[in-house]
């Protein structure tokens, strides 16, 4: 169970730690780590031994017991959540969704984290943009078994790549050719960052999660971000 992940990531997006030493933190995991344990590690947001992910977003304490958030701090959880999940999906690792987090529920610590799942009040907009990134996931090798490399940590905003090497996986495996660029912008305000891809060929990046415009690719491979608040990007690349 990736608890260094969950306590690395939750601490990012509530302004905790810095992308700076959350990036830290994450080089020392990968340095420290067996290849082979590191992309086996369960990466969580939320367990049973924990308060709900979306009541800690939200800056409820662990003795909020069966409190709900307002609506406006609601709103924040989701968006935070969200960028969690995001993270979830990205990384080395497999990602772990304790039940009922997809669906927006809340509650403090145990026993009331362990509520019946919320049928008749499930989030749409959450459950959709799960399966959302479930399906980019299956369907894109480097999210799965390609290499990882952060590419910026500044601010609020953190970028990372996923990628395979000269065609292989990080286990030397052949891969499908995909690369892909992720960044997750936890500020309120809107962050920019220059990228220097050497590797990747002129040509754009498709935006595999909002549907937007390509991100362009010079031909010495530079890219410009420019990421709204509170907004995760993923750009891939195939071959």
């Amino acid at each position: 169970m990736n608890y260094p992940f969950k306590d690395q990531v939750l601490g990012f997006l509530m302004g905790w730690t810095s992308a700076q030493e959350m990036n830290r933190r994450i080089l020392s995991q990968m340095e420290n780590y067996p290849r082979e344990a590191l992309y086996a590690l369960m990466n969580i947001l939320g367990t049973h031994d924990t308060m709900r992910v979306k009541s800690l977003l939200g800056g409820m304490s662990q003795d909020c017991g069966t409190s709900r958030l307002c609506s406006g701090m609601e709103d924040l959880a989701t968006r935070r959540l969200m960028l969690g999940a995001f993270m979830q999906m990205t990384f080395y690792g497999v990602p772990c969704i304790y039940y009922g987090d997809e669906a927006g529920m809340q509650g403090g610590k145990d026993p009331f984290n362990r509520g019946t799942y919320p049928w008749r009040a499930v989030d749409p907009e959450l459950l959709a943009w799960y399966r959302l990134l479930g399906a980019c996931r299956n369907r894109t090798g480097c999210l799965r078994r390609g290499w990882f490399k952060p590419a910026a940590a500044q601010d609020g905003l953190y970028v990372y790549l996923r990628f395979f090497e000269n065609g292989l996986d990080a286990f030397g495996e052949p891969g499908d050719g995909s690369f892909a660029l992720c960044a997750v912008n936890r500020a309120f305000e809107p962050q920019t960052a220059v990228l220097e891809l050497p590797g990747l060929a002129a040509g754009s990046l498709e935006d595999a999660l909002s549907g937007g415009d390509p991100l362009p690719c010079a031909p010495d491979g530079t890219v410009q971000l420019a990421i709204p608040g509170l907004t995760a990007r993923l750009y891939i690349a195939r071959q």
